[in-house]
């Protein structure tokens, strides 16, 4: 019996112990109750243990969404409606109807913070949580606001699982990738406050999943079902860039890759052999036009759902980002300093911002440098691993089936770098988390990685795929020992 296109692709990534054999639904079941547990657990422990208002620009994300509540419209771009009055407003819209639907009335957050004089101590906060009556009423609304981030945290856990499935992790690989977005402290501290980055991560998450499940549609030739997947692919696209504008870049990258199966190279006999042409063949492109259709489908859906932001935009501020409106109203609050294009980009401000800001950081909580220096190596080495399986030759090398796959994997890692670079560039500052757009894919290239070094020596093999799940669980405890604890919540 000849290997079929699918179950080669099913084992593109999983190395020469690798097994075909389907897995079965009881152990998926298992493993998907392993990944609901395990971030559940943490999640809420993270979200229950962080004070309210504490959390990065927690107080600003409220205003926005009481905004909404109290006048059933979005804010205009002003100082006057909070420094995140220029974010687009899915986020807000679905945390104002969850708000509804809980029965919460708008409040206004008037509690007031004092932080360390110190931004990178790693002390603990020095908050005054004296609660008036009012104030811990306020304090209890938004705990119950977070529960939102926390269920759309659970969706990225559960479509990276998703994800190394499709591209043939075997089974425990798949575990490990969802795990190691499930216990990452920083996910965890997005998907447990109230922020727009809660929504916008799961979106990236979802639409890099389509894309995969129209790539192994496209080598199983179900091209009906390839155009699905990829429509999806485009209203998830759109949902995100309708959410945080940080989504536009991997929507540039999968966009344009539902393009390039429909442009193919062909050559053909071009008679006598000629002093420029060795081989008496010319290559030329040309469109599949049975693929073309799906990358206008995908574009469809993406601006059926972001088209009308960016008109809005036009209309009210004359760009179709509201860039300009944006920086100007941010300049009268913040001293910005703008990053030029120089090497100091590159080999100074982009490394120190992902170095910090990685792993874990909250205002005034930051890992100490020598944890923050061996993780990053870590994942340095299995990342630069994942992006050889996916692309170097040898017996390392992936079937043809996989290799637009391999590509939207690492062009969503990097257009997740491209993110923080442009927040540099604009306002002089950057945060990881904005790159973990990418989080899904970082996630299985690193366990990717990780399998094919271990698969290697089967006797290592059972701790080589728990190695990341159980160096990020041992953080989490570190975290929450260290800094949560004292802090006492509420």
């Amino acid at each position: 019996m000849g290997i079929t296109a699918e179950s080669r692709e099913g084992r593109a990534f999983t190395g020469p112990s690798g097994s075909d054999a389907p897995v079965s639904r009881h152990t998926a079941r298992i493993s998907v109750v392993v990944l609901v547990v395990a971030y559940l657990s943490l999640a809420l422990t993270f979200s229950l243990l962080t004070r309210a208002w504490e959390a990065d620009d927690e107080v600003a994300h409220t205003q926005y969404i009481e905004y909404i509540v109290r006048h059933d419209s979005l804010p205009h771009i002003s100082a006057a409606n909070g420094i995140e009055s220029h974010q687009p407003p899915l986020y807000y819209l679905l945390t104002a109807t969850w708000q509804r639907i809980l029965g919460i009335p708008a409040f206004t957050p008037d509690f007031v913070t004092v932080h360390s004089k110190n931004p990178y101590d790693t002390g603990h906060l020095v908050g005054l949580h004296n609660y008036t009556q009012a104030q811990h009423r306020e304090a209890v609304y938004l705990h119950e606001l977070r529960l939102l981030s926390i269920v759309l945290g659970l969706g990225t856990v559960l479509m990276t699982y998703a994800g190394a499935k499709v591209v043939g992790l075997r089974e425990p690989l798949a575990l490990s990738a969802g795990l190691f977005v499930a216990l990452l402290p920083r996910e965890l501290v997005v998907s447990s406050d109230v922020t727009n980055d809660a929504l916008v991560i799961p979106l990236c998450s979802m639409a890099l999943l389509f894309f995969l499940l129209a790539e192994r549609a496209r080598w199983t030739q179900r091209l009906a079902r390839r155009r699905l997947w990829i429509l999806g692919m485009g209203l998830a696209l759109g949902a995100a860039v309708c959410t945080k504008f940080d989504g536009l870049p991997i929507a540039a990258v999968l966009l344009a890759l539902a393009f390039v199966p429909s442009i193919r190279l062909r050559r053909r006999s071009s008679g006598p052999r000629s002093s420029d042409d060795h081989d008496g063949r010319t290559s030329r492109l040309s469109l599949d036009r049975r693929l073309l259709p799906d990358g206008f489908v995908a574009l469809l859906g993406f601006f059926a759902v972001s088209g009308w932001w960016f008109i809005r935009n036009k209309q009210l501020y004359g760009q179709f980002l509201a860039t300009r409106r944006s920086e100007d109203y941010l300049r009268a609050l913040y001293f910005l300093h703008p990053v030029p294009w120089t090497s100091s980009m590159v080999f100074n401000e982009l490394p120190s911002t992902l170095w910090l800001s990685m792993w874990y950081l909250q205002p005034n909580l930051v890992l100490p440098h020598w944890i923050s220096a061996a993780l990053s190596i870590g994942v340095l080495l299995t990342l630069a691993g994942g992006a050889a399986v996916m692309l170097v030759g040898g017996q390392w090398r992936l079937h043809r089936s996989q290799r637009l796959s391999a590509v939207g994997l690492l062009g969503c890692i990097v257009a997740g770098v491209v993110a923080v670079v442009i927040v540099i560039k604009s306002v002089g500052y950057g945060d990881a988390r904005l790159a973990y757009v990418g989080l899904s894919a970082f996630a299985i290239v690193v366990t990717a990685a990780t399998g094919r070094v271990v698969s290697r020596t089967p006797r290592l093999e059972p701790v080589g795929i728990l190695m990341w799940p159980a160096a990020l669980f041992a953080l989490d405890m570190y975290v929450i020992a260290h800094f949560l604890v004292p802090l006492g919540g509420l």
